[in-house]
This record gives structure tokens, C-alpha cells and sequence, in this order.
């Protein structure tokens, strides 16, 4: 077993013999941050990477447990989500110059003595999180709420009284036809 240095998630693949390797990572808020991703607060996040080598070929196999913290949709509080998922990946060798992702393959130039995992993970934490990020009933901010009824509910009086309501014509048209 492996464990990584802080400066990046980078996996040493050259003269690795084959069988099963494992490589230990750990993920806070610099990961995101080194991304420019501004929604995610903070993050404590255990990574453990299988590596699993046969001939020229590589699968891995990531586990990631831990959280991270986001700001609620709809209070805006911070809000710390579970983060627990399996992925799989197998890592392909093109020629010179042809390495690119693709897929569920990780693809990566035979002269290259290293497999930088950095993408992988952040990518797969990132699209294993729920789109809508809402505290569970009852735990918001009850006055943000009652802030952010009161602004809709005098938005709302605020149009109608101008006039400005985008569905006025259509009140229009439902008032003519109930009269007729």
C-alpha cells in the first residue's frame, strides 16, 4: 500500500509489477479549489485507489467515503453531503501523442512513467453529488425562509399592482373568455 503526497494524485506506473496495488489518497477543499470550483466549501474525503495490472493492461477501481460541504439551495446555510461511491475505470496505453480520455477509459502515453488520477477523482465526486443540494425538511435556516417568502410575496403584490406581471395578457384572456 501506497500512500500519496500532497501534491497531486499521481500513481507511479512504471516498473509497478503486475497483481493488485493500492494507493491511498486524501481530498479536502484544494482539490476543488485548484479547479476553480467555488461551490464546494470544503471536503474531507478518503480515496483509495485499486490498481490492478495485468500485461499491459490496468484496471482501477476507486472507493472515495468522506463529505463535502456546499451551500443549501434554498436557505443558502452550508450543507455537508455524504460522499460514498465505487467507480471503475480501465487504464489503456496509446502511442505518443494520442492520450486523451475517453469513456471509461483512462488513456494514457506507454512512455509515461506516471498515471495522474487528479481528473478521475475530482470528476466522478463532483457528478456522484445530488443536483438539487437542499437541507432534509425542517433543518433550513427558518429565517432566510421567512426572508425569501416575505421578498416573493411583496414581488409578487409589486407586479401585480404595476401591471408588470409576465402573465398578465393572460389573465386577460381567461377574464374575456369566463365572460362570455
Amino acid at each position: 500500500m501506497y500512500e500519496a503526497q500532497n501534491n497531486g494524485f499521481i500513481i507511479g506506473i512504471k516498473g509497478l509489477s503486475q497483481g493488485r496495488h493500492t494507493f491511498r489518497f486524501h481530498v479536502d477543499r484544494t482539490l476543488f479549489e485548484s479547479f476553480g470550483n467555488s461551490q464546494i466549501l470544503d471536503a474531507d474525503i478518503d480515496v483509495t485507489i485499486e490498481l490492478d495490472k495485468e500485461g499491459r493492461r490496468m484496471l482501477l477501481t476507486d472507493c472515495s467515503e468522506g463529505y463535502v460541504v456546499v451551500e443549501c439551495d434554498r436557505c443558502l446555510d452550508e450543507l455537508r453531503l455524504p460522499v460514498s461511491l465505487k467507480t471503475e475505470a480501465e487504464v489503456m496505453f496509446a502511442e505518443q501523442g494520442a492520450a486523451e480520455e475517453s469513456g471509461e477509459y483512462l488513456v494514457v502515453d506507454s512512455s509515461d512513467g506516471e498515471l495522474d488520477v487528479t481528473q478521475f477523482v475530482y470528476d466522478y465526486i463532483c457528478i456522484n453529488l445530488p443536483l438539487r443540494k437542499v437541507h432534509k425538511e425542517g433543518e433550513c435556516n427558518r429565517q432566510m425562509l421567512d426572508r425569501l417568502q416575505q421578498a416573493s410575496s411583496t414581488e409578487e403584490n409589486t407586479s401585480r399592482e404595476t401591471g408588470n406581471s409576465p402573465f398578465k395578457d393572460l389573465e386577460k384572456l381567461l377574464n374575456k373568455e369566463n365572460n362570455n
